[in-house]
């Protein structure tokens, strides 16, 4: 999946969870990043979580201007390996952001859940 993580610590972090653990955390990424997060054959969860002032920092301090204070995903591929036997699956365009509406958001929280399994 391409991952474009505009995001800078304390003001805001990126993580990727499968099944509630933490796979992946991204910060200060500027340019589109082709990551890879291994999940073994079954029912499993993803959330792409991103979290705004996560350290309860008043005031935060001012972001360099390059921070956009958003992530940007696209191309997820939920492919077979040489063990599975169906077709894979393409996810594209998510935005996750403060002013993200299309998620579920709690407290300073914004996450979209993608269900996989085979």
């Amino acid at each position: 999946m391409g991952v474009l993580a505009s995001v800078l610590p304390p003001s805001d972090v990126f993580v990727i969870f499968v099944d509630g653990v933490k796979e992946k955390e991204m910060i200060d990424v500027n340019e589109w990043q082709e990551i890879t997060v291994d999940i073994p054959a079954g029912r499993h969860v993803i959330d792409f979580s991103y979290q705004y002032n996560l350290y309860n920092v008043d005031p935060l301090p001012p972001s360099p201007p390059n921070r956009e204070g958003a992530v940007y995903i696209d191309d997820i591929v939920l492919a077979e390996t040489a063990s599975l036997s169906r077709t894979s699956i393409r996810i594209e365009d998510i935005f996750l952001g403060r002013s993200q509406s299309h998620t579920k958001t709690s407290g300073g929280t914004t996450s979209t859940r993608v269900p996989s399994g085979w």
